[in-house]
């Protein structure tokens, strides 16, 4: 997904990191966090620090770990 969602970047108009996280967020997520969860996660990612972080991983299951740890969050 990430890799997919970089090629887009890359394909049209250039995104900045906290565009492509909220963008994975949504394709990956939103299925998987409770509204009000989906909601802190994004404001959790327009640090571009931590947007670069959470694009950065490629592991889905650390990802995952790291985003509940740090944005205190639950997937459903």
């Amino acid at each position: 997904m990430i890799v997919s969602v970089l090629q887009d970047q890359q394909a049209g108009g250039r995104k900045n990191k906290v565009e492509i996280a909220v963008e994975l967020l949504e394709n990956e997520y939103q299925d998987k966090l409770s509204d009000d969860h989906f909601v802190r996660t994004l404001n959790f990612l327009t640090d571009v620090l931590k947007a670069s972080i959470f694009i950065t991983l490629k592991s889905s299951s650390i990802r995952e770990r790291w985003l509940c740890q740090n944005a205190d969050v639950e997937l459903i």
